[in-house]
């Protein structure tokens, strides 16, 4: 009987688990550590925020996209495992429709505080984040890290929304709905790819973004409503990582 032939199933699975494990940890182990910068710029797009109440109004703010820019300072672990401290400013346009759900005795256009409202929104929306991100770098062996993070923080929206509104005397105004911001809890997942490109990486990232219930005042002509909705954003960016 040959040697080959003793060699059973069990055994070359065993061998080849450890040649895995083998190979891994060469790949972790050849991982960069330290501190490191990164910079980035893209597209964000904030999703539609409904907001409906009988007994006051029914605001639709169709979803929007703007720019985002940002940066972080975070460091890799050499296991594959890093953190980031990441800061970012977001910007989009919204529009949509606003409803009074009131009933008024008092006609609409006599003063500036109650005009004729158009009805089409009209807005733009801002935030400033601040958040604490861990990722894990999957090591291929290659030029391009896969990598999937997540992260949690602050996020202080600020949102503006406003409609025409006419006066009998033929003048129009911007009438504010919405104007004012919000500090609130949020959340984050990510995923990209990184590309080694020498002296610094090249990274392509995707990231969604979820914040607490903001607490804005809005109001109508004849009536005013509590808004309490929630930011979602996907965001696109392109960046750069410079490792010290």
């Amino acid at each position: 009987m040959s040697l080959l032939s003793k060699v059973t199933p069990a055994a070359t699975v065993a061998a080849s688990a450890f040649a895995f494990v083998i190979t891994m940890t060469s790949l972790v182990a050849a991982q960069e550590q330290g501190p490191y910068a990164r910079f980035y710029g893209g597209l964000t797009s904030v999703q539609g925020m409904t907001f409906n109440d009988a007994t006051s109004a029914d605001l639709d703010l169709d979803g929007g996209t703007g720019l985002t820019f940002g940066g972080a300072l975070g460091y890799r672990f050499g296991s594959g495992f890093r953190t980031e401290l990441d800061l970012a400013y977001s910007e989009a346009n919204v529009d949509g429709t606003f409803q009074e759900n009131v009933q008024t005795f008092v006609p609409c256009g006599e003063i500036s505080n109650s005009p004729c409202l158009d009805g089409q929104v009209d807005g733009d929306y801002t935030s400033l984040s601040a958040l604490v991100m861990a990722y894990y770098d999957f090591a291929m062996g290659g030029r391009v890290t896969p990598y999937v993070g997540l992260g949690i923080g602050l996020i202080d929206a600020d949102l503006d929304a406003t409609t025409p509104g006419a006066l009998n005397d033929a003048e129009t105004i911007d009438f504010a709905l919405l104007d004012g911001s919000d500090t609130e809890l949020a959340y984050r997942l990510a995923a990209g790819l990184a590309y080694d490109a020498g002296a610094f990486d090249i990274l392509l990232d995707y990231s969604w973004t979820r914040s607490g219930r903001l607490a804005l005042a809005g109001r109508g002509a004849f009536t005013s409503f509590a808004f309490d909705r929630r930011i979602n954003a996907h965001t696109f960016t392109v960046g750069a990582r410079y490792t010290f």
